[in-house]
């Protein structure tokens, strides 16, 4: 059969019984005259049962009558789809005019399309599931706004130091979790850390500061990088208080179900540069300079349920610290001398 669409017909008297057809009714479906002729028009349309009554009775109610993308199979077997029209002889009103015209090419794009539209949909879908998934996974091993500038940019992070400036760094370090982790399971001391860390986790949100990483029991967070904040010392230093009320509150609250520990905290205001620091298949976006290791240092010094801030960032914070001069110490590695202060409080500023 040819691939152009085709169309046959047939003729019924006003019983619809079939008074005649076209040749090509032949070819499709097998049948001569003497086959149709006088035979009822539902026998060979089974869309039509039901509308006997509307068509014998006069006009259907919506005329033509159609039917669009009918399947039959035909004599030889293949699978075809017609449009299937209902009308009346201008000339013969009583006469009732079938069409059968062969549409099956287009119905079989129309099906590849929709298909291809099902797929294309379904493939979208999970793109975007795909890209939740990543970004959810993303912004929990970055900061929440590197990831931002990362998924936002066209370029692939590059290895190095990509901003200088000054920002307030602030450590805070379990004290005796060795001796804590010697009497625990290994679970249990998995879910302890995660409880604490959760703790100062929200001192650390509640001033907008950026948690940089995690190690064990010791926790890091700036301020100023990667988000610029003209107060980060202020921040800094709020925070560093506000982690140990919020320790205090949890044991005081929680005693009896969690061990009650306390962290050391040293904060610093300095030059940093930040970028991603790694090897060639896994990068971490770091805060590296000597402010980091000052510090770093200043929390080691801390004792338990201790704040030392350095003489930087005591000057930052314009006399709204309530500090205890410490003294002036050489801290490991470095040469200069440094003055260092145990911090009680921050007073409301502006």
């Amino acid at each position: 059969m040819s691939s152009r669409a085709k169309t046959g017909y047939l003729l019924t008297d006003a019983d619809l019984r079939v008074t005649y057809h076209s040749h090509i009714f032949t070819d499709w479906f097998g049948l001569g005259m003497a086959e149709l002729h006088g035979r009822p028009l539902t026998e060979f349309m089974p869309e039509l049962i039901g509308r006997e009554e509307e068509l014998v009775d006069g006009r259907p109610s919506h005329f033509p009558l159609c039917v669009g993308k009918t399947q039959r199979t035909l004599a030889n077997g293949r699978e075809r789809y017609f449009d299937l029209q209902v009308d009346a002889l201008p000339t013969a009103p009583t006469t009732w005019l079938i069409t059968l015209t062969d549409v099956t090419r287009e119905a079989e794009q129309s099906q590849r399309l929709h298909q291809r539209r099902n797929e294309l949909h379904l493939l979208s879908n999970k793109l975007a599931t795909a890209n939740e998934q990543l970004t959810f996974l993303l912004k929990r091993f970055v900061p929440a706004r590197v990831a931002d500038k990362l998924i936002e940019s066209p370029e692939l992070p590059k290895l190095g130091g990509h901003q200088r400036t000054v920002a307030t760094i602030v450590f805070a370090d379990m004290r005796n979790f060795t001796g804590m982790a010697e009497k625990l399971e290994p679970e249990e001391t998995f879910d302890i850390l995660n409880v604490y860390l959760e703790v100062l986790a929200q001192a650390v949100w509640e001033n907008q500061g950026t948690i940089i990483q995690i190690v064990g029991d010791m926790i890091m967070a700036t301020f100023n990088v990667p988000d610029e904040q003209a107060d980060h010392a202020l921040r800094g230093a709020r925070t560093a208080v506000a982690m140990q009320r919020h320790l205090a509150d949890f044991v005081r609250a929680n005693g009896r179900e969690f061990p009650a520990v306390q962290f050391g905290i040293g904060v610093h205001t300095g030059a940093v540069v930040t970028g991603y620091l790694g090897v060639r298949d896994r990068y971490r976006y770091s805060v590296v300079s000597d402010t980091t290791n000052v510090a770093f240092h200043l929390c080691a010094r801390a004792q338990g349920g201790q704040i030392i801030i350095s003489q930087p960032t005591l000057h930052a914070l314009g006399g709204l610290a309530q500090a205890t001069y410490l003294g002036d110490v050489t801290l490991k590695a470095r040469k200069q001398p440094l003055s260092i202060y145990d911090l009680q409080a921050v007073r409301v500023g502006q």
